[in-house]
C-alpha cells in the first residue's frame, strides 16, 4: 500500500508535471514555499512516525486527520 502511494506520487510529480510543463511552463505561486511544503512536511513525518511505530490509523487518529485536512482546505480558501 504504502509503495503504491509513493510511487503513484513520484510519476504524477515527476513525469506528469514534468511533461506539462515543457509543453506549458507553470506558474509557482510565492504561498507554495511559505505554506503548502512545510504543511506538507509536517504531515509526511507524522505519517511516518504512524508507520515507523506500528500503532496504526485508529477511530481517533482518523478523525484527526480529517479534522487536519478540513482545517488546511479552509486555509487554503481564506488565502
Amino acid at each position: 500500500m504504502i509503495g503504491n502511494i509513493v510511487g503513484s506520487n513520484i510519476f504524477n510529480i515527476l513525469f506528469i508535471l514534468g511533461v506539462t510543463s515543457v509543453i506549458q511552463p507553470i506558474a509557482v505561486a510565492p504561498r507554495f514555499g511559505s505554506f503548502d511544503v512545510p504543511v506538507m512536511l509536517g504531515v509526511t513525518i507524522g505519517f511516518a512516525f504512524l508507520l515507523l511505530s506500528h500503532l496504526g490509523v485508529r477511530r481517533l487518529t482518523a478523525g484527526a486527520m480529517l479534522v487536519a485536512y478540513v482545517g488546511y482546505t479552509s486555509a487554503l480558501v481564506q488565502i
